[in-house]
């Protein structure tokens, strides 16, 4: 399960991690209206650090987590959505 911030809006939806990042990046987008720009995507790790998801491998290495918590950034935009954490 994916639980992603952007701005003031939360989504949720299931989402397989052996989906991929650029899958991943494309569900988020349309959910946020935000489609044809390029997002980062951030979870806060175990010890409260924001990382950076930038590849398939990064991804996978939440796949034992019940529910990631996302944090969406449109790159270009300096705004970041209110921080995260993770669960599971």
């Amino acid at each position: 399960m994916v639980k992603a911030t952007f701005k003031d809006d939360m989504i949720k939806f299931p989402f397989p991690v052996s989906s991929g990042l650029v899958e991943l990046e494309k569900e988020v987008a349309e959910r946020v209206d935000v489609k044809g720009q390029r997002l980062s995507l951030k979870y806060e790790d175990e010890d409260k650090d924001l990382v950076l998801i930038s590849c398939d491998d990064d991804l996978k290495s939440l796949a034992s987590y019940t529910t990631i918590k996302l944090l969406v950034h449109v790159t270009g935009d300096d705004r970041l959505a209110n921080e995260t954490s993770h669960g599971g």
